[in-house]
């Protein structure tokens, strides 16, 4: 993750020098839409100026705090760092431009405060998804099924449960295809060997887990903090025995 917060360091650098005042029409946002005179009393130059300078040390910056942070810290970290650093860094780049923009039409502020609320909202949207994320699994036992509630969760008949085997160690897993996957849990689809895939559920780190083979669907492993992994183990034999 290292290498991909330095590429992306790169690409903003990168960005800052891409455009330029002969294809700002085409490639800067905003600008682009303005009509002729608006883009004639638009000072490009000054803006264009920030804007370099904005994306060089932003550039910098986000490359040394992600190698920090990936180096010394925590990759869990690193991954908000990616994720939300560079929507806060644009927020402020807009507020600290949007003096050069006073000559524009009324339809062209609005389109610049539109962009700002998307801005807004994916960053409500990437810290919720990371605290929704990390929430707490519970398990809870029925008469004729389990139910897992929290991030990726999923209820499981027991007239659908082939086989339980517990495990000191899961199966190797290669690529996650739809989940999270952090220092501190393991939840959504992934896939291991070949073509094998599994649901996880697992707080890490674990001792034990469970793994339930479906009749129906891929096996679900689970490693539950609040859930005694050979007391579940034993409860969910005698209640595939009693069917």
């Amino acid at each position: 993750m290292i290498f991909f917060n330095l590429g992306l360091g790169v690409l903003f650098i990168s960005l800052g020098y891409i455009v330029t005042e002969t294809n700002a029409s085409t490639f800067l946002s905003g600008y682009n839409t303005m009509s002729r005179k608006e883009q004639a009393q638009f000072p490009l130059k000054e803006y264009l100026s920030k804007f370099r300078q904005f994306h060089l040390y932003f550039g910098l910056i986000f490359m040394t705090i992600g190698t920090l942070i990936g180096l010394f810290w925590d990759k869990d970290v690193l991954g908000y760092h990616i994720g939300i650093t560079p929507i806060i860094a644009y927020l402020c780049f807009f507020i600290k431009t949007k003096n050069l923009n006073k000559s524009a039409s009324t339809s062209t502020k609005v389109q610049a405060k539109i962009g700002a609320g998307v801005l807004i909202a994916i960053l409500i949207f990437v810290i919720g998804l990371f605290v929704w994320s990390e929430r707490e699994s519970s398990l809870q036992i029925y008469e004729d099924e389990i139910s897992i509630s929290g991030p990726y969760g999923l209820t499981i008949p027991f007239a659908e449960m082939d086989s339980i085997v517990l495990l000191d160690e899961i199966p190797k897993i290669r690529i996650r295809l739809h989940g999270v996957s952090t220092s501190s849990v393991s939840k959504g689809k992934f896939k291991g060997v070949g073509q094998t895939r599994y649901h996880l559920l697992l707080d890490k780190p674990y001792q034990r887990a469970l793994i339930i083979y479906r009749s129906k669907d891929i096996p679900v492993i689970i490693s539950i903090d609040q859930v005694e992994e050979q007391e579940l183990y034993r409860t969910l034999k005698e209640s595939i025995a009693s069917l």
